[in-house]
């Protein structure tokens, strides 16, 4: 295996075929090339080994291995977007959508990834404060506010999250328009 991953690969390919490969001589090509290399050049033969659709509902760990999650959210965001469909992540594998798009880059750009993995009913009871973070208030003043009223719908705002909508619009603001709101 050692002398495969160095030169003698493309005859381990002939020997077995992507096909067979991806149903059962799978653990041969992890062995040929090492995880490390794979991120970085065979990455095309670790995808045709595992297709998408078995990657999300199995051998994912393998695909995360293959692209760290720095690597991911600058560049090989694709291929985790299509392992986990949005709506497989909305429900558990949100962690990782996390990991991959830190708050700071979601805030700036893939914002909207965020919003259609935690579609706002699901976010307005709970999953709230990964609204928060990744909007920060001086943001959601000038500009995201619509979505943080819809995330907390006024009735839900008078009791409880109150607090969230004061601090996105500051009494200033409040008396020259937005009263309403308050």
């Amino acid at each position: 295996m050692e002398e495969c991953a160095h030169g003698a690969s493309t005859v381990l390919l002939k020997a077995w075929p992507m096909e067979e490969c991806a149903h059962g001589a799978s653990t041969v090509l992890l062995k040929a090339w090492p995880m490390e290399e794979c991120a970085h050049g065979a990455s095309t033969v670790l995808l045709k080994a595992w297709p998408m659709e078995e990657c999300a509902h199995g051998a994912s760990a393998v695909l995360l291995k293959a692209w760290p999650m720095e690597e991911c959210a600058h560049g090989g965001s694709t291929v985790l977007l299509k392992a986990w469909p949005m709506e497989e992540r909305a429900h558990g594998s949100s962690t990782v959508l996390l990991k991959a798009w830190p708050m700071e880059e979601c805030a700036h750009g893939a914002s909207t990834v965020l919003l259609k993995a935690w579609p706002i009913e699901e976010r307005a009871h709970g999953a709230s404060t990964v609204l928060l973070k990744a909007w920060p208030m001086e943001e959601c003043a000038h500009g995201a506010s619509t979505v943080l009223l819809k995330a907390c719908p006024m009735e839900e705002c008078a009791h409880g999250a109150s607090t969230v909508l004061l601090k996105a619009w500051p009494m200033e603001e409040c008396a020259h328009g937005l009263v309403q709101y308050c």
